[in-house]
């Protein structure tokens, strides 16, 4: 969280919130930093696109994986995330 637990709506009028990037960091990163989020109000979702399709996209140019395979692997990456998101409000 670092730098962005100092943002302040107050500073920036044009603030609605801040979502948090992936940045390609891998699936294990997210539930600390998600639960670091946890009760912070301005922090409003999540943006992780390569954390969630990288891997699976270059394995799938390789001739690794079907198209198939592909979207089953991304889809399960998404919902293991959103499941993050989701419990980082759990003691």
């Amino acid at each position: 969280m670092g730098q962005n637990q100092r943002a302040n709506p107050k500073n920036d009028i044009d603030c609605r919130g801040i979502l948090i990037l992936g940045l390609d960091a891998p699936e294990e990163q997210f539930e600390s930093t998600f639960n670091a989020a946890a009760n912070k109000p301005l922090v409003k979702g999540f943006a992780v696109g390569r954390t969630i399709f990288g891997q699976p996209s270059m394995e799938w140019l390789a001739g690794k994986l079907n198209d198939d395979e592909l979207i089953q692997q991304v889809s399960q990456r998404y919902q293991r995330l959103i499941k993050l998101w989701k419990l980082r409000n759990e003691p």
